[in-house]
């Protein structure tokens, strides 16, 4: 199995999904008056980017807690550099945004929890 790298760093041990497209959409907030209803007007998708989701799998706590302390970094600091997939695919110049855990930590012979990641081009 390959690691997912990230800024050339293989960050995310363990299995990992890519989901590439479009992300999220604008809104105009409903307005009323007093002889219309409210209404939502959706206005052009925001931008492309990236989900990766999977398990992070370490051989400790402190690894896996070590692990997530750096990726949260990454996040928390918008750092932008080239995702790399591990089979082959790869999204340069793009920004982590946030990361978001799954509960509950699996503890056993390994480590791992559940994570999903999300992406964007911010330029």
């Amino acid at each position: 199995m390959s690691v997912a790298r990230f800024g050339g760093v293989a960050q995310f041990p363990g299995p990992a999904r890519f989901v590439d497209g479009w992300m999220g959409r604008g809104f105009n907030f409903p307005y009323s008056t007093i002889d219309q209803l409210p209404s939502f007007q959706a206005l052009d998708v925001l931008g492309r980017g990236v989900v990766q989701s999977g398990r992070l799998v370490l051989s400790s706590p402190i690894l896996l807690e070590a692990r997530l302390g750096v990726i949260r970094g990454l996040a928390e600091s918008l750092t932008t550099a080239e995702l790399e997939s591990g089979d082959g695919r790869s999204w340069d110049g793009i920004t982590m945004l946030r990361l978001r855990l799954e509960p509950p930590v699996d503890l056993g012979r390994v480590c791992s929890v559940a994570y999903t990641i999300d992406y964007a081009y911010l330029t």
